[in-house]
């Protein structure tokens, strides 16, 4: 589905990402790194949002430059902060994205309240947010990322900071959606969460990917070990 051929991002003098090629297909893909890795490029290059320096990405055989807004339609996001207006209610903050995001009108509400009946929203649907919890939000979060019925859902530290009941919630909501056949970036500092969920685990240090693992055949000590090696070998 989704191709890294030889990528690379500089800025100036600086390489954020040294020559990384992946091939990601459905399911989940962990990115697991410390701050200043490299990880926020290599989404921000996924996203469009930066062009890579050398190499090229690719969906499905197609250079995503190429596909412009084709590629991106097919793309959902859910940052680390992302912006939302606490005195919407969900469903006034998800008509809006909507709208943005070019969904038709006949179908927003069906499509609104079917979202936050997924993510566990439909009794608070008329709420104002600002009375909301963490995770309460992050679900909020999800369901914008899914309006556009995108093919690889990208979610960056969506469990960051938020109560364990709700960390709970939102992984089995994740979950379900990789088991549906969508592709899903996920990015965490959480072992225990990357080696739950996961299909695959790529390891990354100062803009490599030191190794792709399968998480069934990973654990919180081998996950580290390579952490460790690699800081070492630099």
């Amino acid at each position: 589905m989704l191709t890294l051929n030889n990528v690379s991002k500089n800025f100036g003098k600086f390489t954020a990402v040294e020559n990384i090629s992946l091939n990601m297909d459905n399911g989940l893909y962990a990115l697991l790194a410390p701050n200043g890795a490299g990880k926020t490029t290599i989404i921000k290059m996924i996203t469009t949002l930066l062009n890579p320096t050398e190499g090229e990405i690719l969906y499905d055989g197609v250079n995503i430059k190429t596909m412009g807004a084709a590629y991106r339609e097919l793309l959902g996001y859910l940052p680390q902060d992302f912006g939302y207006y606490k005195n919407n209610t969900p469903k006034q903050y998800l008509s809006y994205l909507a709208a943005l995001k070019g969904v038709p009108k006949k179908e927003t509400a069906e499509k609104i309240d079917y979202l936050l009946e997924m993510v566990g929203l439909s009794e608070n649907a008329d709420k104002k947010m600002k009375k909301f919890s963490g995770g309460m939000i992050q679900r909020v979060g999800i369901a914008q990322a899914m309006l556009n019925d995108p093919k690889i859902l990208i979610l960056d530290e969506p469990t960051r900071g938020i109560d364990v009941g709700s960390k709970e919630e939102i992984h089995r909501l994740i979950c379900q959606l990789a088991n549906q056949g969508m592709g899903i970036i996920l990015i965490s500092s959480e072992l225990p969460e990357v080696l739950a969920m996961s299909d695959r685990i790529l390891v990354m240090y100062e803009g490599n990917v030191q190794t792709i693992l399968d998480a069934k055949d990973a654990s919180q000590e081998m996950l580290m070990s390579y952490a460790v090696n690699a800081q070492t070998d630099k």
